[in-house]
């Protein structure tokens, strides 16, 4: 389960990545911020937010930070996390060769 979105370069050509984890057991403030201190000692980290209420952390890093040592991270400070798979788009159903065609141009009703 992982959620990357690529963002923009940065310094010498290094990728931004966006990964989000879910939280499990974090309950208070000071859980969040234990959790958002272990997150930034990871090497490439650049950006952290931790939301308690929708029990996430959005991570952002360079490529070279492996999902993997982000939920280690969390789970080092006695945590679980796992990592947010992205959204897939829908399917997109082959177009049925027996069906007539649709007349453009026209109006609905």
């Amino acid at each position: 389960m992982k959620q990357q979105d690529k963002g923009a370069t940065r310094g010498s050509q290094e990728q931004i990545v966006r990964t989000v984890c879910l939280l499990y057991g974090c309950q208070c403030n000071a859980c969040c911020d234990r959790i958002e201190q272990a997150l930034r000692r990871v090497r490439g980290v650049r950006n952290v937010e931790v939301n308690l209420y929708k029990a996430t952390a959005t991570v952002e890093h360079s490529e070279s930070c492996e999902p993997r040592q982000l939920v280690e991270a969390v789970e080092h400070t006695g945590y679980l996390a796992s990592i947010v798979e992205p959204p897939r788009p829908p399917a997109v159903p082959p177009a049925d060769p027996a069906a007539p065609p649709r007349a453009n141009g026209g109006t609905h009703g």
